[in-house]
């Protein structure tokens, strides 16, 4: 419920924390982290003011409640941690629009990110030669919940491990 506004409400106020901890993210964040939020920060402008975030938190409580409702139903949802395929690594600070993409193709875990639901997520196989997930969403306080569910697809699909660990010896 309430998904589409679940997303805009999270990127708005996602956008805040990370201005007003710039300087940290800058000592941080390797090159490609910060390149990515610098192309992807103005698609979030302007930020939010004192009132503009007391309204966000406002509406983050209005999703919460129709997400608990829907819960009340719907205990468990599983879910692609990713909407698309994973992509390359650096691919999504590449360009504008790639940073762009790469924010929609977390859709689906931006719900238990926002409201604070509990989540897991397990390797499911992969797609394109790269690993590719499922998560799992409860409601608050139901962490056992998705961690029982998590096991259950492991047992089910074994544990998969698409890339061969390399062992490099220690220098003398």
């Amino acid at each position: 419920p309430l998904y589409e506004d679940a997303l805009e409400v999270w990127g708005r106020w996602l956008f805040v924390d990370i201005h007003a901890q710039d300087e940290v993210l800058r000592q941080v964040g390797g090159p490609d982290a910060i390149r990515f939020l610098d192309l992807v920060s103005p698609l979030y402008e302007p930020l939010l003011d004192a009132d503009g975030f007391v309204a966000a938190f406002a509406q983050r409580r209005a999703i919460h409640r129709a997400w608990s409702e829907f819960m009340l139903e719907y205990p468990l949802i599983v879910s692609p941690v990713w909407s698309q395929p994973p992509f390359p690594h650096g691919w999504d600070a590449e360009s504008e629009s790639n940073a762009a993409e790469a924010m929609e193709l977390l859709r689906p875990v931006v719900p238990a990110n926002l409201l604070g639901l509990p989540a897991a997520a397990v390797p499911a196989g992969t797609a394109a030669g790269l690993p590719a997930g499922v998560q799992l969403m409860g409601e608050r306080f139901q962490e056992l919940a998705c961690l029982e569910a998590a096991e259950a697809i492991e047992v089910a699909l074994g544990v998969a491990t698409p890339v061969e660990p390399v062992l490099e010896a220690a220098p003398a």
